[in-house]
């Protein structure tokens, strides 16, 4: 609803999916951005365009003229594994959101003791409530072994706000605030010390901001990227099940602050300009093919 919202705001033409895969288009650059679309929807627009996939899920059948796979474990920057695809992969091409790069970004101080004020939350689009409860109900018996003075906890979800209200209600130690969770909008990361998210897009934007981070895997293809941000010590990576606890997870991310804020003011994995180098790459690809068909003809 947002996304329509915002389109027809700013006067952008739209049609249904139904209609797209019925009309003639011919000659333009198609980009997918979905893991539900199947190849046989497209034969007619694959044969008449150039198509543009993304996909970072390994097991998933590819068939653009360029796949993009911008998944943290991968280090080569353009593969190309048939004659017919080109793949644009790895860290270099992950596109951050306008709104994160607007943020001036600084080395943070390593502190000489640690004490953690504010902490951003975000669950994505997951609605387990269960699961989101649990990691919550932590903080909230925790909290004075976090920090001696007020929590203040953004947590940025569009449900069960009622619930969570309900949980902190009582915990006068703890300052709760909801973040608006509209596309487009932005939100001050400057102060937060840790941040709690899912393992997608966040998790990413977290390593740009050079913010800590706890990554929640919420879905398979978060593995790969999870894994990486633990290996490099950016993070840690929490996976849900009745046996794993997640207060031990999170008083480790607290003692080994010190060592991620020294990792991520030193990172160079995230750098904010892998859409500029999707563009270009696209760009440069799409008039080589060009030329090669005028050639043949």
């Amino acid at each position: 609803k947002e996304i329509l919202q915002f389109i027809k705001k700013n006067r952008i033409k739209s049609i249904s999916f139904k209609s797209f895969l019925l009309s003639k288009i011919k000659k333009s650059i198609i980009i997918i951005d979905s893991y539900e679309v199947k190849k046989k929807l497209f034969n007619s627009l694959i044969r008449e365009n150039f198509i543009v996939e993304f996909n970072d899920i390994p097991k998933n059948q590819n068939f653009g003229d360029i796949v993009i796979n911008n998944n943290l474990s991968i280090k080569k920057r353009i593969i190309k594994i048939n004659k017919k695809i080109r793949y644009l992969v790895g860290s270099k091409f992950i596109i951050i959101r306008s709104e994160i790069l607007k943020q001036k970004i600084y080395k943070k101080k390593i502190p000489k003791n640690i004490n953690i004020k504010n902490i951003f939350i975000s669950f994505g689009g997951f609605e387990n409530k269960k699961y989101i409860i649990k990691i919550l109900n932590c903080i909230n018996e925790n909290n004075t072994l976090i920090s001696k003075k007020k929590i203040n906890l953004f947590i940025n979800i569009s449900h069960n706000k009622n619930n969570i209200l309900q949980l902190f209600k009582k915990n006068k130690n703890i300052n709760l605030k909801f973040v608006d969770n509209k596309i487009f909008n932005s939100f001050n990361f400057k102060k937060i010390d840790i941040s709690i998210n899912a393992g997608g897009i966040t998790s990413l934007e977290m390593i740009y901001l050079k913010i800590p981070q706890i990554g929640l895997l919420l879905s398979q293809n978060q593995k790969n990227n999870l894994n990486f941000i633990e290996k490099k010590k950016f993070g840690l990576l929490f996976f849900y099940n009745e046996n794993n606890d997640f207060k031990n997870l999170f008083f480790k991310l607290i003692n080994e602050y010190k060592i991620f804020i020294k990792n991520l003011n030193n990172q160079k994995v995230i750098d904010g300009l892998g859409a500029n180098r999707l563009v270009r790459s696209i760009t440069k690809i799409y008039k080589n093919d060009i030329k090669k068909n005028k050639n043949k003809k």
